[in-house]
């Protein structure tokens, strides 16, 4: 991928989810063997398969501003990436309570 390809210089918004997160983000940790390509075209670093295995998938209630504020929004993660890094220009829309993160390997439920 070009340095400066049309990913980097666009100014659009971007979404993407699961796979497309860590398609479109600038770093990428625990890749598969060999590395990974990225767009690198969302200033954001993101840890893949951080929630473990599909055994270890999960949901959760998650409040969302300006979406879901009165009535929580049910998030599933299956072998989820974590955003763990977001750059300056990066408007973040909703947080994962802590107690859902991992510890020690396994997912509190």
């Amino acid at each position: 991928m070009k340095k400066n390809s049309i990913y980097q210089t666009q100014k659009k918004k971007k979404k993407g989810t699961c796979a497309g997160t860590i398609f479109l983000s600038k770093k990428a940790s625990s890749t598969k063997e060999g590395g990974q390509t990225l767009l690198t075209a969302m200033d954001i670093t993101v840890d893949r398969n951080f929630f473990g295995r599909q055994i270890n998938s999960f949901h959760q209630k998650i409040t969302i501003p300006n979406i879901a504020e009165d009535v929580p929004f049910n998030c599933i993660f299956i072998r989820a990436p974590m955003i763990t890094e977001v750059g300056e220009n990066v408007k973040v829309i909703a947080t994962l309570p802590k107690e859902c993160l991992p510890k020690n390997g396994s997912v509190i439920f």
